[in-house]
C-alpha cells in the first residue's frame, strides 16, 4: 500500500513538473499603469503666479511630442510646488524655462542614455539671455531610460521643478 501511494505521488509530481517548468519560461505580457492626479483647496489668487515661458527638448529622435507633454504637465507640477499658472496675456510674478537634454553614449557593448531636466525661474520681465535666474533646479540620471517615457519625463520634471521652487523659497527667506 505504501509503495503504491509513493508511486502515485511520484508520478503526479513528474507529470506536473514539465508543465510548471514550461509555464515559468513563458513571459506573460504584463501591463503596468501609472496614475497621478492633482487637486487643491487653495485659492489660486493667493498663490504666486508663474508663466511657462519656454520648453525645449534636445533629444534623439522625435522631440516635439515630449515638449508638448512637458508643457502640458508643467502648470500642474508647479501647482504642487505652490504656484498658480499664468497664461500668455496674464500678469505673472515669475517666468520659468524648462530644458530637457538626452544624450546617448556607449558603455561597453551597450548604448546608454544620459538625461538632464533643468528648470530656471526668473522674476517676470527679467528673463533674457544675460540675466542669471533667481532660482534653478537640475536633475540628471544615466541608464536605459529615455524622455520618450512619460513616466521618466514627468518624474524628472517634478524633481527639477521641486529643486527650483525650493531654491526660490530659500532665496526669499535669506532676504
Amino acid at each position: 500500500m505504501k509503495t503504491l501511494k509513493a508511486r502515485f505521488v511520484f508520478s503526479v509530481f513528474f507529470m506536473f513538473l514539465p508543465a510548471l517548468f514550461f509555464s515559468a519560461c513563458i513571459s506573460f505580457p504584463l501591463q503596468w499603469y501609472g496614475a497621478q492626479s492633482w487637486s487643491t483647496s487653495q485659492d489660486p489668487r493667493n498663490l504666486p503666479s508663474i508663466r511657462i515661458a519656454e520648453v525645449s527638448a534636445d533629444l534623439t529622435g522625435v522631440w516635439t511630442a515630449v515638449e508638448n507633454e512637458v508643457a502640458g504637465l508643467a502648470p500642474l507640477v508647479f501647482w504642487e510646488q505652490g504656484f498658480a499658472a499664468a497664461g500668455e496675456e496674464e500678469a505673472a510674478d515669475y517666468e520659468a524655462d524648462i530644458r530637457l537634454r538626452e544624450r546617448e553614449f556607449i558603455s561597453g557593448w551597450k548604448t546608454r542614455r544620459s538625461l538632464a531636466a533643468e528648470v530656471r525661474i526668473w522674476k517676470a520681465g527679467e528673463r533674457n539671455g544675460t540675466n542669471i535666474p533667481l532660482a534653478a533646479g537640475r536633475v540628471t540620471t544615466a541608464g536605459d531610460e529615455s524622455f520618450s517615457s512619460s513616466k521618466t519625463a514627468g518624474r524628472m520634471l517634478a524633481l527639477a521643478a521641486g529643486k527650483a521652487a525650493a531654491a526660490l523659497r530659500e532665496g526669499k527667506e535669506k532676504k
